[in-house]
């Protein structure tokens, strides 16, 4: 998923991506362009499997270790890797491009499926995540928490 478009049109800027086979990403850009800050896990990936996959950028919830906000990766509903939106210089702000899914600029596209998509103006909690995670695994009990 890429949450942008062409230069000058992108919405707060975020990429969802598969950079190499087995390595999925996903990172905040400055509407600008340049580098982004964000994180990635590299995992062996068998077809058919499903992922349930979780990019967080939160730039409200800020410490001296994350001065400006940092971006969080989960896997399954796990912590996988954290990164500081300072080395980059990121700041979130809106744009006016639409939301791809499975794509990023309709130039190419995922081989693949994509089950479910939400998008949150919130970080979620743990239990919020395990909800969503059961729900994606089992279709039960699909409450949102």
């Amino acid at each position: 998923m890429s949450v942008g478009g062409e230069k000058g049109r992108h919405i707060s800027k975020v990429g969802l991506r598969g950079y190499s086979f087995n390595r999925i990403g996903g990172y905040a850009f400055n509407l600008s362009g340049g580098l982004g800050a964000g994180r990635y896990f590299h995992d062996n990936i068998t077809v058919g499997q499903r992922i349930f996959y979780i990019l967080s950028i939160n730039t409200v919830n800020v410490s001296s270790n994350y001065p400006t906000g940092c971006t969080q990766i989960f896997k399954n509903g796990i912590e996988r890797d954290l990164d500081s939106l300072l080395g980059y210089s990121i700041v979130s702000q809106n744009g006016k491009a639409p939301m791809h899914i499975g794509t990023r600029q309709l130039q190419s596209c995922f081989k693949g499926a994509i089950g479910k998509v939400a998008v949150f103006d919130y970080e979620l909690n743990s239990k919020q995540m395990q909800i969503h995670f059961n729900c994606m695994v089992t279709n039960a009990n699909c409450t949102g928490g």
